[in-house]
C-alpha cells in the first residue's frame, strides 16, 4: 500500500518527504531500493512464538493463549525526514 501511495503522490507532484512523509509496514529487501521508510518486525521470532503457541494449544486445548510483545524497529529511509 505504501509503494502505491508513493506512486500516486508522484503522479500528483507531491514531494516526499518534504510535503508528505510515508511509512510502510513489514520491511522487505525491496524497500532499500524503493527508499521507503518501514517498520521492521522480527519475523523469525514471530514464527517461533506461533509454533510454540500451536504446540501448547495442541497439548493443552483448554489452556489460555499467552500473548507476547515482540520488538519492532523503524528503518528510516528517503520517505521520511529526521525529527527536528
Amino acid at each position: 500500500l505504501a509503494v502505491g501511495a508513493l506512486e500516486a503522490l508522484g503522479e500528483l507532484k507531491i514531494e516526499v518527504p518534504n510535503q508528505v512523509q510515508v511509512v510502510g509496514f513489514d520491511d522487505q529487501p525491496l524497500m532499500d531500493f524503493v527508499g521507503l521508510t518501514t517498520v521492521h518486525q522480527p519475523i523469525a521470532k514471530l514464527g517461533r512464538w506461533a509454533a510454540n503457541a500451536i504446540t501448547r494449544r495442541l497439548s493443552k486445548p483448554r489452556a489460555t493463549p499467552r500473548s507476547t510483545v515482540l520488538p519492532v524497529e523503524l528503518v528510516a529511509r528517503r520517505t521520511t525526514k529526521p525529527v527536528a
